[in-house]
């Protein structure tokens, strides 16, 4: 039932939203999803468990400069004997993509992982890729290692991926939308899904 509902709002939101060309302004994006993690058999073994889905996953990202993108995430697995929480903060190269419809970046960040007993830190290195569906709303993935960085036997180094839809916007109110005929619409170059040759 809650994920119709959150499907329902998401559609709400892309029929009511205005079509904007990427601009200057448009340099944050919000994203829900869910990740997934998994162990090695040994250092499952020392956490009790191998693999643990996580639902929802929550991000916030914004566009620092030329190429580079800082976000920040949380998300957490209640499930019984499973408890994991983490909070996550990148720093994204996105290799010039950032107007392109598929926009591909690598990462490097740490995290701080709440366990059963302790907050663990560990150092976070991968990769992922937006595809954007309108100038709005894309799909995101991204895979990453998180690095056990104290070498805790009770906490160990593991795969870590996630998926979400994003929604870029702009605080500042002038984020390249058309509120009238007259205002000019800034060519970025990036095609949308629909207007690329197959």
């Amino acid at each position: 039932m809650k994920l119709k509902i959150l499907i329902l709002l998401i559609f709400m939101l892309m029929i009511k939203s205005n079509i904007k060309a990427q601009d200057a302004n448009n340099k944050w994006a919000i994203g829900v999803g869910a990740a997934g993690l998994l162990y090695s058999a040994k250092d499952g073994s020392a956490v009790g468990f191998r693999y643990s889905d996580q639902f929802p996953r929550f991000t916030l990202a914004t566009y620092a400069f030329t190429n580079i993108t800082l976000s920040a995430a949380i998300s957490t697995s209640r499930n019984e004997g499973k408890q994991y929480t983490t909070f996550d903060g990148d720093i994204r190269y996105d290799f010039g993509t950032s107007e392109n419809t598929l926009s591909i970046y690598a990462l490097l960040g740490g995290s701080l992982v709440d366990t059963k007993d302790y907050l663990a830190p560990f150092i976070n290195i991968g990769g992922g890729g937006t595809l954007w569906l309108t100038d709005r709303f894309g799909l995101n993935g991204q895979a990453m290692y998180k690095i056990n960085y104290y070498g805790l036997q009770s906490q160990g180094s593991h795969i870590y991926v996630g998926g979400a839809i994003v929604y870029r916007f702009s605080f500042s109110g002038s984020g390249g939308g058309s509120s009238g005929r007259s205002r000019v619409r800034r060519d970025t170059g990036r095609k949308r899904i629909w207007e690329m040759d197959h």
